[in-house]
């Protein structure tokens, strides 16, 4: 839709978000004494790694949503491949990485989700939408059922993943935690105090058949 009302504004907007990755990673750099005077190498690195990443899978973005998702993955691998030489501990590259994809704003939003809560008539309602609209942004490369709904629980099950099957594919499954496997589960946080349950209860990231994100009305 906004693709149509504004021509251009997709590829406009994924411009935007890897000028301010790089821009990003270029900052973290000058943490490093190894890095220091750098950074314009470093960008460079991972740039370049990028474009390889989206060439080699350029396949699996069938969709606008596809397309904006392989971005944000390839800009995980390319960093990751990039960091790790000169950053010897893996966990604190997973660290930046996730830094990059959100997990600085993370408690800002869920605090801003656990607000809006309070405005509203039918908090399990107002939850059932958010998992509807994450249906939605998903788009075609994430094969998923329809949001199964009963008047106290709903359940979406995603049975394959774009993240999954890239990340697995180049050899760093460990990614999986700095994507939408950790960011999505802000939006269903601390629901309980609003008497709606949530759970993963399978998840693709460990040898599960699918991802299942499961609401439920709490009894009173």
């Amino acid at each position: 839709m906004l693709r149509r009302a504004f021509p251009g504004s997709r590829e406009w907007l994924e411009s935007q978000n890897r000028k301010w990755w790089f821009t990003n990673v270029a900052s973290i750099s000058r943490k490093y004494s190894n890095l220091q005077g750098r950074e314009q190498e470093i960008t460079h690195l991972i740039e370049q790694s990028y474009q390889d990443f989206m060439r080699r899978h350029a396949e699996k973005a069938v969709d606008d949503r596809a397309q904006t998702h392989l971005q944000v993955g390839c800009l995980m691998l390319a960093t990751d491949k990039v960091l790790q030489p000169f950053i010897r501990d893996r966990q604190e590259v997973l660290e930046i990485i996730k830094a990059q994809s959100g997990d600085q704003s993370s408690a800002f939003l869920s605090y801003l989700l656990r607000f809006s809560l309070l405005f509203t008539r039918d908090p399990f309602a107002s939850s059932v939408r958010r998992l509807k609209a994450l249906k939605l942004d998903l788009g075609k490369a994430f094969a998923t059922s329809n949001v199964g709904l009963s008047d106290s629980s709903a359940q979406l099950d995603i049975h394959s993943c774009l993240y999954q099957s890239l990340f697995a594919e180049e050899g760093a499954d460990q990614l999986l935690e700095c994507c939408c496997c950790s960011q999505d589960m802000v939006w269903f946080d601390k629901l309980e105090r609003h008497g709606v349950g949530f759970e993963r209860t399978s998840w693709l990231g460990n040898g599960g058949k699918c991802c299942s994100l499961r609401l439920h009305q709490l009894k009173k």
